[in-house]
C-alpha cells in the first residue's frame, strides 16, 4: 500500500516525508520531466494525508524547481535545468579548508544552488541525526564531506542508511577503503613536483616530515609518493629533533600547519631557512603567508 512509505510516527514532518518520495519519484525516473504527478486528491486518499499538508509539499518542490503548476491542471515534472541544487558541506567549521571550498562552490554554482555548511564535530549518536536532518528536513541533493582526522569511519557509518537520499563526495582525507566517488587534489603531482624543485636547487637530502601516523587517508599516497622518489636520499622524518640544520636539505611537509611547527622549531635551532633549508608544504593555506619567513606551499 502506497500510504506505507509515510511513517505517521517518524520525528520528520509528514509534508517532508512526502516531499522526499516525490523527489526520490524524479530521480529515479519514476516520473519524467514532463509527467503530471497524481492529483493533490489522490495523493490525500493514498497517503492518508490531508489536502493542505498535500498542496504545502507540493508548492515546496514548486519553489526548488522540480515541479511547475498548471492552473486547473495540476503539477508537472519541471525539466532538470530549471531545479534548484542543494549542497551540504560537512566538515570541521573552524577547519582551513572549508572557507576556500565553500567560496569556491558558491562561485561555481552560482544562483542555481543553496549550500548549507554543516558541523561534523559531532558525537556518533549527533552526527546520525545531522546527517538525518539533511535526508529529511533540507532534501540536500549533494553531500560533500570533509571529515575531520580520524572521524572517516564514523562519517562514512552515519551515511549508511541515507546513501539513497543524496549522492556523497568525499573531499580530501578519504579513507582509500571508501567507495563513493572522491574530489581529490593530485597530491602524487604534487608531491613530485616537490622533489623536482628540490633537485634542480642541487638538495640531495630530500625528508618528508609528518607528526601523523599511517591512517590510510591521502597522506598515505603523498608517503608512498615519497618514498618511490628517486633520490637514495629520500626519508620520512615525525622527529623534528633528528632533523640535521647544518646540512642543506629540501623538506616536504605533509600540511600547511605541520610547515609552521617545523619552521618555527628549526629556526630556534639555527637553521638558515631558505638558504640552506627549503621548506615546502602542500596545503596553499593563507597560513604559510603569515610566518617570517614565507613558507612555499603546493
Amino acid at each position: 500500500m502506497i500510504s506505507a512509505v509515510i511513517d505517521k510516527k517518524s520525528p520528520t514532518p509528514l509534508k517532508e516525508q512526502l516531499r522526499n518520495w516525490v523527489i526520490h519519484r524524479i530521480r529515479e525516473g519514476a516520473l519524467k520531466t514532463g509527467d503530471r504527478i497524481p492529483s493533490i486528491n489522490a495523493l490525500a486518499r493514498d497517503f492518508e494525508l490531508s489536502r493542505e499538508t498535500i498542496r504545502q509539499s507540493l508548492d515546496t518542490l514548486v519553489d526548488r524547481g522540480f515541479l511547475i503548476p498548471e492552473h486547473g491542471k495540476g503539477y508537472f515534472v519541471a525539466a532538470r535545468e530549471s531545479r534548484l541544487l542543494r549542497v551540504a558541506l560537512l566538515g570541521k567549521i573552524d577547519g582551513v579548508y572549508l572557507k576556500p571550498i565553500y567560496e569556491g562552490l558558491a562561485e561555481g554554482l552560482g544562483p542555481h544552488a543553496t549550500i548549507l555548511v554543516m558541523d561534523a564535530q559531532k558525537s556518533a549518536l549527533s552526527l546520525s541525526s545531522l546527517v538525518e536532518n539533511l535526508a529529511y528536513h533540507h532534501a540536500v541533493d549533494r553531500l560533500l564531506v570533509v571529515p575531520p582526522r580520524g572521524k572517516e569511519e564514523e562519517i562514512s557509518e552515519a551515511l549508511e542508511p541515507y546513501r539513497r537520499y543524496f549522492k556523497v563526495a568525499w573531499l580530501d582525507r578519504a579513507p582509500i577503503q571508501t567507495k563513493d566517488a572522491r574530489f581529490l587534489c593530485d597530491y602524487g603531482a604534487a608531491v613530485r613536483l616537490a622533489l623536482s624543485h628540490f633537485e634542480k636547487t642541487g638538495l640531495e637530502q630530500r625528508i618528508y616530515f609528518s607528526r601523523n601516523p599511517e591512517d590510510g587517508s591521502v597522506f598515505s599516497a603523498m608517503r608512498k609518493a615519497f618514498r618511490e622518489g628517486k633520490s637514495k636520499a629520500v626519508r620520512i622524518e615525525s622527529d623534528w629533533k633528528k632533523i640535521d640544520v647544518s646540512q642543506p636539505a629540501g623538506i616536504l611537509c605533509e600540511t600547511d600547519t605541520e610547515a609552521v611547527f617545523l619552521q618555527s622549531r628549526l629556526l630556534a635551532k639555527g637553521a638558515k631557512i631558505p638558504d640552506q633549508i627549503s621548506i615546502i608544504s602542500c596545503d596553499n593555506t593563507p597560513m604559510t603567508d603569515l610566518v617570517v619567513p614565507a613558507i612555499s606551499s603546493i
